[in-house]
């Protein structure tokens, strides 16, 4: 099956810092998200909420679990998901500074597992991730440092 890829892009007033933080911040996830939780279900190699750590989320009845595979201070959050029906789901997000603010593209791949189903697929994740990266940029900018 073809792998599917997905992009969506917002950009916000606030500094590519404070995009990062609350990326990082779990807690905050729920605030700016469609998440209705996000809990550390593992910590992660060096730091409880780094590389390797595993963020247990819902939203509805839905669960799915995010490991974080890599982090590029005020730059990068790399993440693989599990709990879709698709292989190999790695999202990213790349923070841009730019003139009065910064720009936040936030973009995944993966191949679905049953076929005739990516178009579906694809929908719903850029939907999600719409309301993500919207919810992120418009957030950040009320966000205390």
């Amino acid at each position: 099956m073809k792998r599917q890829e997905v992009a969506v892009t917002a950009t916000s007033t606030a500094d590519a810092d404070t995009l990062y933080r609350l990326l990082c911040d779990r807690a905050a996830v729920v605030v700016w998200s469609p998440m209705s939780e996000c809990e550390l279900e593992r910590p992660g190699e060096r730091d409880p909420e780094g590389v390797g750590s595993v963020r247990r989320q819902r939203l509805g009845r839905t669960v799915g679990y995010d490991t974080i595979i890599e982090l590029r201070p005020g730059r990068l959050f790399r993440y693989s998901h599990e709990g879709l029906p698709v292989n190999g789901y790695v999202g990213t997000v790349t923070l841009t500074p730019v003139d009065g603010g910064c720009r936040v593209d936030w973009s995944s791949s993966f191949t679905p597992r049953y076929p005739l189903t990516g178009w579906l697929l694809r929908r719903g994740v850029r939907r999600f991730l719409t309301d993500c990266v919207t919810g992120l940029a418009s957030y950040a900018e009320t966000a205390t440092p």
